[in-house]
């Protein structure tokens, strides 16, 4: 019994005590590195399955069950897992402790297997005590993420138990005897208890390498994605302010409005604002809505908020809702937070009629009853937080009950309108002063307060009054004429535009500073008027309560008949004459910018009227021409005021409907009309160019160029060449002109751009035609490249703005920017118009009137606006930013952002969106476009939303915001979690395929076996057969030849015949030939069946020399070769080491070059280096033989093949590489092929004689007398 458990343990001495204590410190380290990094495993059983291999399975026991209990101080109930670090010690000691020899096989098997007996035990208590989970949070993932598909706990168990433990146990039993192979290799640690040849079958465990390093990359890459991702958000702002100019809103300004085709459910808006972080808030008897540049959305705040009459925002960014019912609240649009003032807190009543701040933060409201003031405890601080208030009621103040309006004077005086229509200033909280209307049957209903210390006061009448405030009272300065509105609802000043908006129940206007006035009233718009605000761009917007929204924002488009009150028509031409502009109409020609007795006078141009103008040119003589659609033709004004009118009839001239003239540089006009071109010299009409030279007459433009011919461009003809009046060439379809309606020709660089009726064309200066496909619009009317190189290219869709360089590089990408309706252009323009430009300003003939847009400052709009998230989403469920980041719940599922840029100027810029990490290259849309993004299944991190608004060519970023996104994540949803669990599962099904190779091949292996043992055994006969055969085939083989030899020597001393000297002589040199080869086939068959041996024996360095240098010396010189020999001088005299062999290989070297050197020389060098006790030889032979060709090289050395030319030779060369590896050395072999050979090795042979032997010859003659070395295998007595 005593010896059977000597099997499994060692004696508990000092030592084995020693080692449990590191084993249980092995397993602490190990539960404490997984589980602050959050390790898919355990690690608590490396020392427990140390100890197990090296002490046996009852030590390996002792020091689970020991470190469990241990943990269990710190993790209670832990000391229920005694029994799964047992049974792991007892399968990893019972299959690994005290074994001789250790497969791969076994290591992983025993691995495996102990993983297996720890969820087999570990799966009950888990389920009993944990509710199926396994306490690693890897576990606990995978036990989660099956729950959602599985309704049963315990398949879900044991899967995390699976996926936890076996790995687990196979990374602890590879890295423990990963750690034992390495010690006992080093032999630093249980050396004397560990035998040699078990160390061996460690080494042979070679499958425990690449499984132990798998897992250890797979620990690597889940501890360093544990750390969590920062990100930071940057902003950025951009303000461009544009210069104010208050005179002719209608001409400068674009008016457009909001109902409910545009989010709002009803067009009853009380009262409007906008807030602190941008929103425009619309309050109506429905509720709330809010504006994000795109939509009106309704908000429900609070369901209380239900009938909202009055809005105001504080200097803190808090908006206060003033409701009909519900009292007031005050809303923190950053926190959301919002709270309630209604009578219970002492409010006069619920009912709210007007909200306004002073300067120290206290909010006056009044009700439908008494005024009040609420101060907030923070009230004159810089937070936000909405604390309880103090409410003041001014009861005590009757005059001023129902008051309508309210407005802060500054210096602790308010000013309002009662509800018997007094206008009133309150002051230190009492009442300063009272004022009545001045006009009889008419009370005061708005009231509005500027820098001056003067009040603007509406009236119920169609007339406000400029009210000053001095010591003595309110006094009345001037009235105002409101030209037609009257009873005025609100007013709102602002210094900016150096005046005030005013609400009236029949419109809206502007009163300046100056008392000027500007009524805005439009049709559509002109109904109760309720609300004035001014936004931080600048745009004013009014609410009607019957009406809807009107936004009156500045616009880049100058309407010109507007502005000179002009009635609407469409324009077909306009001449810019020093500044005066001739417009012309169907109507006749509009003369704008100049007094009537400018240029051409009203009278002259009366004459006109009725007539279709389509162009208006003048000339350099200062002659203007109007080309008319009708019987008049072609019409002259001269500079003295004559008229002549240039008709078929009367001139001669072609056609009578004409589109445009033109001076050329010769002087004379070329007039197009629908039947041709008529030159004009003066008077007379010179030359005219009709069907019979164009297919098609009808002229749309012309352009001469540098060398005076004209390029004609024609309504279905193409273009035609003119030259010296005619026509000498055509451009069309067979020069790339597929449209062959071109309608102007403009000058690039390189040549012309075409513009025809389906696209743009590049006629090049090589007079090719390329059409510019990637343009993106077809139905375009002129182009006009400014100095800067843009480009301006007027279309039905609007005027495209990009640059003449993108425009002839026609890339698929274009940078341009469409100024459309969405950017002011309200109206067409007219098509086969004649624009005008001068200087900045491009003149745009449209179908209502005239147009003029600055080409240099179009872009230039207020960007003082705000980018914003307008909602996050997850799966419906509303994301609330906390402290600036966006928290989103983990799980799959759907995410939806919506973005908005808050800009409401009449500009449409280029936003781009990316979330950062998911979007690859981000997207691109104007803002008119923006919409909700949606992201299914977003991973796990953070994340970086990022928001730019560009310029409108995409070229400059504006303003830029970033958002913090926070996608929280399951441990299972997690990449690294998913390459874990495809990590484990692909080791565990390559050990189960592994598993069943190795029981499949179990049995053929052995077979396999036990065929190769019997093979080797008659190998091995077969050997030791060939052996002895060879012994007697030596000596009946060299018998003969030798007793040829004496024979013949024999001869060679007795004959005197010169004929049988000869022939002995040939005998004698085959006879040895045949011999050295003999000897030479033998020696190559024992050393192929391992008989020889390396004779290690003291020789004479230069005996050995002379031995084998001198034996081939003299067949060298009778071939005519000439032998060098360099032997160092300095080299010790004698050495142990195996001579005879050493003679044996120089020799072959010599004799294979002797044979294959024809001419030329054979060197030999022998040198030496001496290292301590021992000589470092080298020796070298060279050749200027014939050579060894690349291919042949390697099979001189192959004991298989033989080489054409050294099929001889292979075998000398063969036999001297065999030695010198027998004797622990190298041939090598350098060859040119046609140049020579060179043939060198070294070898280590230990010094006997230290004294250097000289000349090598002479000391070999010294030495004869010490006897001749011999050739292995040669009979020195024969």
């Amino acid at each position: 019994m005593v010896n059977a458990m000597r099997k499994f343990i060692l004696p508990l001495g000092k030592k084995g005590g020693a080692l449990i204590c590191v084993g249980v410190v092995l397993n602490l380290m190990g539960r404490s590195i997984s589980t602050a990094y959050s390790l898919p495993l355990f690690l608590d059983n490396i020392g427990t399955f140390f100890i197990s291999i090296v002490l046996g399975p009852i030590a390996g026991i002792v020091t689970g069950i020991l470190c469990n209990f241990l943990t269990a101080i710190v993790i209670p109930g832990d000391w229920r897992y005694a029994l799964v670090s047992a049974g792991g010690a007892l399968v990893v000691g019972k299959l690994l402790y005290n074994r001789k020899r250790i497969s791969s096989f076994r290591v992983v098997a025993t691995s495996v297997l102990t993983g297996l007996v720890a969820v087999l035990l570990a799966t009950p208590i888990n389920m009993v005590f944990r509710s199926g989970y396994t306490g690693n949070e890897w576990g606990d993932a995978l036990v989660e993420m099956t729950l959602e598909h599985l309704p049963r706990v315990l398949p879900c168990c044991i899967a995390g138990e699976i996926i936890v433990n076996i790995p687990d146990k196979i990374l602890s039993v590879l890295l423990v005897m990963g750690a034992i192979v390495l010690f006992r290799k080093t032999g630093y640690f249980l050396a004397d208890e560990i035998e040699k040849e078990e160390q061996s079958d460690y080494k042979k465990a070679k499958g425990i390498k690449p499984l132990l390093s798998v897992f250890v990359v797979i620990g690597v890459i889940a501890a360093s994605l544990l750390g969590a991702v920062a990100s930071n958000a940057a902003t950025g702002d951009t303000l461009v302010q544009n210069d104010i100019k208050v005179e002719d809103f209608k001409a400068n300004y674009a008016f457009t409005t909001y109902d409910t085709e545009d989010g709002l459910k009803s067009a009853e808006i009380n009262t409007i604002t906008q807030t602190s972080d941008g929103y425009i808030w619309a309050g109506t008897y429905s509720g709330l809505y809010r504006y994000d540049g795109t939509e009106f959305k309704k908000v429900e705040l609070d369901k209380r908020i239900t009938s909202v009459i009055r809005l105001c925002c504080d200097r803190q960014g808090r908006m206060w809702i003033g409701t009909n019912e519900s009292g007031v609240a005050c809303y923190d649009p950053y926190s959301q937070d919002i709270r309630f003032y209604t009578t219970d807190d002492g409010l006069s009543s619920n009912s709210i009629k007007d909200i306004c701040e002073d300067e120290q933060g206290y909010m006056y409201v009044s009700t439908s009853s008494y005024l009040c003031r609420i101060e907030l405890e923070n009230a004159k601080d810089d937070t936000n937080a909405l604390e309880p208030a103090e409410i003041k009621v001014y009861s005590d103040l009757p005059e001023i009950t129902y008051v309508s309006s309210l407005t802060t004077l500054g210096n602790g005086e308010i000013c309002g309108i009662s509800g018997d229509g007094m206008l009133f200033v309150m002051k230190n909280e009492q009442l300063a002063y009272t004022k009545e209307c001045t006009q009889k049957e008419c009370d005061y209903s708005a009231v509005a307060f500027n820098e001056d210390d003067v009040l603007l006061v509406g009236t119920t009448a169609s007339q406000m009054e400029k009210v000053a405030i001095s010591a003595s009272g309110l006094k009345t300065q001037s009235t105002v004429d409101l030209q037609g509105l009257s009873c005025v609802n609100a007013i709102c000043y602002e210094s900016d535009f150096a005046g005030y908006f005013i609400a009236c129940e029949n419109g809206f206007g502007y009163v300046g500073e100056d008392g000027s006035y500007q009524e805005l009233t439009i049709d559509g718009f002109d109904t109760a008027i309720s609300d004035i605000i001014i936004d931080r761009q600048n745009d004013i917007w009014f609410s009607s309560s019957k009406q809807g929204i009107m936004k009156v924002s500045y616009n880049p488009f100058t309407d010109l008949f507007a502005k000179e009150q002009i009635d609407r028509e469409a324009v077909n031409a306009v001449l810019n004459d020093d500044g005066i502009l001739y417009i012309g109409t169907d109507d006749g020609v509009v003369k704008m910018n100049a007094d009537s007795d400018e240029g051409i006078s009203s009278e002259l141009l009366e004459q006109l009227d009725g007539m279709r103008v389509r162009h208006i040119l003048k000339d350099s003589k200062g002659n203007y021409w109007f080309s008319t659609y009708g019987e008049d033709g072609l019409v002259r004004i001269s500079k003295s005021g004559k008229i002549k009118k240039f008709t078929e009839a009367k001139t001669g001239i072609l056609g009578g409907r004409f589109r445009f003239s033109m001076e050329l540089s010769d002087g004379r006009i070329l007039a197009a009309s629908s039947d041709g071109i008529s030159f004009l010299k003066g008077n007379q009409v010179v030359k005219t160019i009709g069907e019979e030279e164009m297919s098609v007459p009808k002229v749309l433009f012309a352009l001469e160029q540098e060398d005076g011919s004209i390029l004609a461009a024609t309504d279905g003809g193409g273009v035609y060449l003119i030259e010296d009046d005619e026509v000498v060439d055509h451009i069309g379809e067979e020069q790339g002109l597929y449209s062959q309606v071109v309608m102007k020709i403009v000058p690039c660089t390189g040549g012309y751009i075409f513009v025809a009726s389906n696209g743009l064309y590049y006629y090049k200066e090589d007079k090719s035609v390329i059409q510019l496909e990637n343009f993106p619009y077809s139905n375009n009317y002129d182009i006009y490249i400014a100095q800067d190189g843009k480009a301006f290219i007027s279309s039905s869709a609007g005027i495209y703005v990009t640059t003449e360089k993108e425009l002839l590089q026609d890339e698929e990408a274009y940078n341009y920017t469409l100024l459309d309706a969405n950017r002011g252009f309200d109206t067409t323009l007219t098509a086969n118009a004649w624009d005008a430009v001068q200087d900045e300003t491009l003149y745009l003939c449209c179908t209502d009137g005239l147009r003029s847009l600055n080409m240099e400052q179009y872009e230039d709009f207020n960007n003082h606006y705000q980018i914003v998230i307008v909602y996050v989403e997850k799966e419906g469920k509303a994301v609330e930013a906390k402290n600036g980041i966006y928290n989103i719940p983990a799980g799959s599922g759907e995410v939806t952002v919506t973005a908005a840029v808050l800009n409401y100027a009449i500009s449409d810029p280029l936003v781009y969106l990316e979330l950062e990490g998911v979007d690859e290259s981000g997207r691109y849309v104007r803002q008119s476009e923006l919409s909700t993004i949606y992201y299914s299944n977003l991973p796990f991190g953070n994340y970086s939303f990022d928001v730019k608004v560009y310029n409108d060519s995409g070229t400059k970023v504006l303003k830029e915001m970033s958002f913090v996104f926070r996608k929280e994540a399951k441990l299972y949803e997690r990449t690294y979690f998913k390459v874990y669990l495809i990590c484990a599962l692909a080791v565990m099904l390559m050990f189960v395929v592994w598993l069943g190779a190795k029981m499949s091949n179990l049995a053929v292996i052995n077979k396999q076996y036990e065929q190769i043992q019997r093979a080797e055994d008659e190998v091995q006969e077969a050997n030791e057969e060939k052996a002895r055969f060879m012994d007697h085939m030596t000596q009946e083989i060299k018998s003969p030849i030798l007793d040829v030899l004496v024979k013949n020597e024999q001869i060679l001393r007795l004959t005197k015949s010169p004929d049988v000297l000869t022939n002995a002589n040939s005998i004698q040199k085959s006879a040895t030939s045949l011999l050295n080869m003999i000897n030479d086939f033998f020696a190559m068959a024992e050393l192929e069946t391992g008989r020889m041996e390396s004779l290690q024996e003291e020789y004479d360095l230069a005996l050995v020399l002379e031995e084998a240098i001198g034996h081939v010396k003299q067949d060298g010189l009778k071939k005519g070769i000439r032998i060098e020999i360099e032997v160092g001088s300095y080299l010790p005299r004698r050495l142990y080491g195996d001579g005879i062999h050493l003679t044996q290989v120089i020799k072959k070297l010599l004799e294979n070059a002797i044979k294959y050197t024809k001419e030329g020389s054979i060197g030999i060098k022998v040198e030496g280096e001496r290292e301590e006790e021992q000589l470092h030889l080298h020796v070298v032979v060279e050749d200027t033989g014939v050579g060894i060709r690349e291919e042949e090289l390697e099979k001189i050395l192959n004991e298989n093949i033989k080489s054409t030319n050294y099929e001889k030779s292979s075998i000398d060369i063969r036999l001297a590489t065999h030695l010198l590896e027998l004797m622990g050395s190298k041939l090598e072999i350098q060859s040119i092929y046609g140049e020579g050979s060179r043939f060198c090795f070294d070898l280590m042979q230990k010094i006997v004689d230290v004294r250097p032997m000289g000349d090598f010859e002479e000391a070999a003659k010294t030495s004869e007398q010490k006897g001749a070395i011999t050739y292995e295998g040669e009979d020195e007595g024969e």
